[in-house]
């Protein structure tokens, strides 16, 4: 229940990501509180946060123009870099695993192989979290060798990828903490830039929580259930 409940709220978060849409109306701009959006015209495209464009495609108001990290070629390359380099992430959208999903559930008739796509994403966020076991398991072999552990560096994880970890990380850097008798930075970053932290036995959870936006106010069915009911309202 709690993993599904992350999830839920990591898509909630994804859902406010920027992507254009292919507008099938005529609307002037819409006020949210994220911003000003449009004005609308047919067969013009226009950039509107997620949660609207699925709402729209959910209307069949619009078609939704996928964005190029998602081309099943680029994915292809981006799996066969991921395995090819140890240690290393490739640049994906911090929220892709997110984006991905929910493209895939609403808008699957944009993509011209969903299949192939979904198996795409799949496999990369498997390579990577493979890669995250193995630098956890080479810094626990560090320690139990007596050497101190200072920092750890995952560059472009993305946020399923920490939300996952986030438990057993919080807990590895306590103990190496511990058994290291040093203090212990975490730093993670992606494109908005690396995240430090000096960090107590709480710290990694409180730095991943920064990214992912754990613990923020509201149940995001509810306001997922607000998003779509003022995008009706304000496109009618």
């Amino acid at each position: 229940m709690a993993a599904q409940s992350r999830s839920s709220e990591m898509e909630f978060l994804a859902e406010e990501m920027i992507v254009e849409i292919e507008a099938r109306f005529n609307h002037p701009p819409l006020k949210l509180i994220r911003g000003t959006f449009g004005p609308f015209y047919p067969n013009q495209r226009a950039k509107v946060p997620l949660w609207l464009g699925l709402s729209l495609k959910k209307q069949k108001k619009c078609r939704l123009v996928l964005p190029e990290w998602l081309d099943s070629e680029h994915l292809a390359e981006v799996l066969r870099q991921e395995r090819a380099q140890e240690g290393i992430f490739q640049d994906l959208p911090f929220y892709y695993v997110e984006i991905a999903t929910l493209l895939l559930a609403t808008a699957a008739d944009e993509f011209p192989m969903p299949d192939r796509t979904r198996s795409l994403v799949e496999d990369i966020e498997n390579v990577r979290m493979e890669k995250i076991r193995r630098g956890l398991q080479g810094m626990s072999d560090t320690v139990l060798r007596g050497r101190s552990v200072m920092s750890t560096k995952m560059n472009h994880v993305g946020a399923m990828e920490i939300t996952t970890v986030r438990g057993f990380l919080t807990e590895a850097m306590g103990l190496f903490y511990t058994l290291s008798g040093q203090e212990v930075v975490a730093q993670g970053g992606g494109r908005e830039g690396g995240v430090g932290r000096r960090l107590g036995v709480g710290g990694a959870a409180s730095v991943a929580g920064e990214r992912t936006g754990s613990g923020r106010n509201g149940p995001p069915r509810k306001l997922r259930r607000f998003r779509e009911e003022a995008a009706r309202e304000g496109t009618n």
